[in-house]
């Protein structure tokens, strides 16, 4: 039965989407919760037709009332969220772009499924909502900001797990289970920061892996493994590592000493046993980072910013942007030229 409001349209699409993990399902949630207080926040500037038409809560806004004017939407919530707080329990705006990027998505997923099971008014109006966000956050980025600058103290950031104490609590628990899951989790989280510093991959990409790529470590036969995956539209280029395999090989022993875990296929998975060994989604993965970020009073950390750091680090060391280009795997030396030297080539 097709829902008539935003309201009945976001209980249908939890109950029913195909969301991956229930750390997905988590993060799209809080995502379209920060949606409805935009939404509902009448003293924000930029108001739209579609907020007009609600008395008491924005889940009342029926489907059939969405126009062009509404278009915008997308572009107007992501400047909400990146606006100042109003000082209201509970609203910690201003977000950060990767917050901000990451709370959009999850709106854009909801809609997109709207879209699939045809309840959006005009087949095309997604398609334009989207398309003006892209195009505004395109056109107002200065060369200055296209630049990537270093994440400061990323490195500290990629040791963080090599010397994490365990709580006290943990350590002193009677089930002796439960200090070695906290141990096989902090190498896999070990394992993963250095994994995306070194190879400069995608979050999705590393995420990819799987462990019997890995069988030679424990034999002592590789020193170093370039793995070819599957990046960004499709396009095929290889991660490069070396330094990082003795952290995967020190996870997967812990791994290999627990039945449990053995025969999972994914090299990074999850340890809580509800999901049995299924492959890490990006949302835990973001969580893996941002811990380590936040327990060392940095900012808002992402996966991408070990990506950034690391094509900083090739070019420093004498990279050309072709190499550079080749070892991230991007399409274009140009993308390397635009976000990494632009200020140098002035």
């Amino acid at each position: 039965m097709k829902p008539d409001t935003l309201g009945e349209s976001y209980r249908h699409y939890l109950h029913h989407a195909d969301l991956r993990s229930i750390h997905t399902l988590s993060a799209y949630a809080r995502s379209i919760d920060l949606f409805f207080q935009y939404l509902a926040d009448r003293n924000f500037d930029s108001q739209l037709p579609i907020q007009q038409t609600f008395l008491t809560t924005a889940e009342e806004i029926e489907l059939e009332d969405f126009s062009q004017a509404d278009q915008p939407i997308f572009l107007n919530f992501a400047q909400w969220l990146q606006a100042p707080s109003s000082r209201q329990s509970g609203d910690k705006r201003p977000y950060a772009r990767a917050t901000v990027e990451l709370r959009v998505a999850g709106v854009l997923h909801w809609f997109q499924y709207m879209d699939t099971q045809r309840w959006l008014p005009d087949p095309y109006w997604l398609h334009h909502a989207n398309h003006v966000l892209r195009e505004y956050w395109r056109d107002h980025q200065t060369k200055r900001e296209k630049q990537i600058d270093p994440v400061p103290d990323l490195n500290a950031v990629v040791m963080f797990f090599d010397t994490q104490p365990m709580p006290p609590a943990i350590r002193a628990a009677t089930d002796p289970s439960r200090p070695e899951l906290w141990e096989t989790k902090r190498l896999r989280n070990r394992a993963l920061l250095h994994a995306l510093a070194e190879t400069g991959g995608r979050v999705s990409e590393i995420l990819s892996l799987n462990a019997d790529t890995f069988s030679k470590i424990s034999q002592g036969k590789s020193e170093a493994m370039q793995l070819t995956v599957i990046g960004k539209g499709r396009h095929q280029h290889v991660l490069h590592l070396h330094a990082t395999l003795p952290a995967i090989y020190d996870y997967l022993k812990a791994r290999e000493a627990n039945d449990e875990w053995r025969s999972s296929i994914p090299l990074f998975i999850s340890h809580d046993p509800r999901y049995r060994g299924s492959r890490m989604s990006r949302i835990v993965a973001w969580r893996v980072v941002h811990r380590a970020a936040k327990a060392l009073g940095l900012p808002d950390i992402s996966p991408q910013d070990f990506r950034h750091w690391r094509a900083l680090q090739l070019i420093h060391s004498g990279y050309t942007p072709e190499q550079v280009q080749e070892y991230l795997g991007h399409r274009s030396v140009e993308t390397i030229r635009s976000f990494y030297l632009a200020g140098e080539e002035e």
